[in-house]
């Protein structure tokens, strides 16, 4: 069964993706919890995460070899941490996300960015050397992991 919610129940958010950083970095009684690799809970105040996410940004723009990142990145990996920060890093820097789901195999992830250029690319180690991939500057999100 579908549901249809009318447009005139739905609120207009107050802010903007761009005002992100902002919020996050002002925003200090909220939380996001998300469990580590070995299962332990890690607890981060939004303020801490906005600071992750310009640590990330910082770190791309060191792999890039540049201050302007281009427009484009491609994101493969689990849903976790190291996804969020470079995703809220590309939000700040105004560069388009191109998510891959991590089930997809490499001709079909080729298949699927066929009509789209990458200016880099964020993976887990196991999605690193996807022919599609190749030459661009790249950052691992195993390395992510604190």
């Amino acid at each position: 069964m579908t549901v249809h919610i009318p447009m005139s129940v739905c609120s207009t958010p107050s802010w903007r993706i761009g005002e992100i950083a902002k919020l996050l970095a002002a925003n200090t009684y909220n939380t996001l919890t998300y469990f580590d690799a070995s299962g332990i809970a890690q607890i981060r105040y939004f303020p801490e995460i906005m600071q992750d996410a310009l640590s990330t940004l910082a770190l791309l723009r060191k792999i890039c070899n540049s201050t302007q990142l281009g427009n484009r990145c491609a994101i493969v990996g689990n849903p976790g941490y190291p996804w969020l920060l470079v995703a809220l890093a590309c939000i700040v820097a105004k560069i388009e996300i191109v998510a891959i789901p991590e089930s997809l195999e490499d001709s079909e992830v080729q298949a699927s960015l066929q009509d789209l250029s990458l200016d880099f690319v964020a993976t887990e180690t196991k999605f690193a050397n996807y022919n599609v991939f190749q030459g661009l500057p790249h950052l691992n999100l195993d390395s992510l992991l604190k």
